[in-house]
């Protein structure tokens, strides 16, 4: 069952085009998203959240995050990836529970601590763009 699931999450990305269709949408409603936000003088980051699973070995959804970041970098959106604060770890202990493998205390913390940096440089950047001078 864990092989078909990764499978078939991995085509709804990478698949074909039928495959792929809702992949496809989000990619048209992200970029709208940044369009609105551009026009409100807002930013937009992308930040990609792994499932955590297999952070000890072989990732199986690496694929798939570099989809993503390939997508932000194509449309000129920052974006920062979390799998790799988490690769080495054991996964289990950064799940809520067996049965909710969300991120749990220990999990949020390694995403705050990593995220930072990646949050303070959009709001530094949106302040230089502002600033009467540029910079």
């Amino acid at each position: 069952m864990g092989s078909e699931y990764t499978r078939a999450l991995e085509e709804s990305y990478l698949g074909d085009a039928e495959q792929s269709a809702e992949w496809q949408r989000a990619q048209k409603n992200l970029l709208k998203i940044v369009e609105h936000a551009h026009a409100m003088s807002a930013s937009v980051g992308l930040v990609v959240f792994p499932i955590l699973v297999e952070l000890d070995g072989s990732y199986p959804f690496k694929n798939i995050c570099d989809e993503l970041m390939r997508f932000a970098e194509e449309n000129d959106i920052p974006a920062h990836n979390l799998l790799d604060a988490f690769m080495g770890r054991h996964a289990p202990d950064l799940w809520v529970s067996a049965y909710t493998q969300h991120a749990n205390e220990e999990g949020h913390a390694i995403v705050a601590e990593v995220l930072y940096p990646f949050l303070d440089r959009l709001i530094q950047d949106k302040l230089r763009t502002e600033s009467p001078t540029g910079g």
